[in-house]
């Protein structure tokens, strides 16, 4: 095994560490690789820190002192892999405040995902008790899907430009944790697959300038067993609704849309990596409709981490006790 110097500090500490790695649709020309991570705070050496320093520490402070603690920042970077691939070269950071999912939109943008940033706002990570109404609040501390271009430049035609309170790469808000993303090759639209709390994990349809709801509305509840927002409501004007969601979780993490010859019979499936569900879950889509789910690999009794497809069309999954594997046709 070999691995890539140059790579950024990263600060590992309860869901927060180095997350997503993407090449760049020009790779062969330009040999650039974008990464989301967890930095540490200036001056911090990269490490592993105990759970109670986010869920402990933060998560009991009032909202004041969560503001001023030096924790670390959620991070969108970019760097060259030099021609002997053992270094990342002219790295540098594209965006701050978010740090899941890489995606490339048909149009040549990137899309990344962002989980809710509670530590800068009122509520616990498990959701409020009480509806949260502040707009800036919810357009730009909840989890987001943001919008640049490759070079970390601002498209001209995102959703909130013209909003001088409003973070100008933001796409759609009101997202808890979007642990999966991917574009449906039928649409070319964004999909989004993301955590709920005590249950409400959900797939969503990402349209420019939508608000997902999170945390006045989730079809999950708080993970004492309260209703979200004091309330429980699953539906509020002006919030989109999920095509599908699971209660009891899955604890959904990789997304991707089958497009290969190797199982023509699941060509245009969604396929979804599930952790606590303890397998590889595929749905069979109608449109926009989810109408069959079916649960793979559950002899392996193993939480899967991420899904991807090959240039082969075989399926590569990613465990949670390092393995790598690869689903290819039982021979006849």
């Amino acid at each position: 095994m070999s691995f890539i110097t140059g790579v950024p500090d990263t600060k590992i500490v309860a869901a927060e560490s180095l997350h997503d790695i993407a090449v760049d649709p020009d790779f062969s020309k330009n040999r650039l690789i974008y990464f989301t991570y967890f930095a540490p705070p200036p001056g911090e050496d990269p490490g592993v820190w105990p759970i109670d320093v986010f869920y402990g520490d933060v998560w009991k402070a009032s909202v004041s002192e969560r503001r001023t603690m030096r924790v670390g920042e959620e991070r969108l970077g970019r760097g060259r892999l030099s021609e002997d691939e053992k270094h990342l070269e002219d790295v540098r950071v594209l965006l701050d405040g978010v740090n899941r999912r890489i995606v490339f939109a048909p149009d040549g943008t990137m899309f990344v995902t962002g989980a809710d940033r509670f530590r800068f706002y009122e509520p616990g990570y498990d959701g409020a008790d009480h509806e949260i109404t502040d707009p800036d609040i919810l357009r730009n501390f909840t989890g987001r899907v943001v919008r640049i271009n490759r070079d970390g430049s601002i498209p001209k035609d995102n959703p909130f430009l013209n909003q001088p309170t409003m973070l100008p790469e933001t796409y759609s808000y009101g997202h808890r944790d979007p642990e999966g993303a991917a574009i449906n090759p039928a649409t070319g639209q964004l999909w989004v697959i993301e955590h709920g709390p005590l249950g409400g994990d959900e797939i969503n349809v990402i349209k420019p300038g939508g608000n997902y709801g999170w945390p006045n509305v989730s079809y999950g509840r708080r993970y004492n067993g309260d209703p979200i927002a004091g309330t429980g409501a699953t539906t509020k004007e002006g919030t989109e609704q999920p095509i599908y969601y699971w209660y009891p979780d899955i604890a959904p993490c990789g997304v991707m849309f089958y497009t290969g010859d190797l199982f023509p019979e699941w060509k245009g499936n969604l396929f979804v990596a599930g952790m606590y569900a303890k397998s590889l879950i595929r749905l069979v889509l109608d449109g926009n409709r989810v109408v069959a789910e079916e649960r793979l690999l559950l002899d392996l009794g193993q939480r899967i981490r991420d899904v991807r497809q090959g240039p082969d069309g075989a399926v590569y999954l990613l465990t949670d006790d390092g393995r790598l594997l690869r689903l290819t046709p039982k021979k006849q």
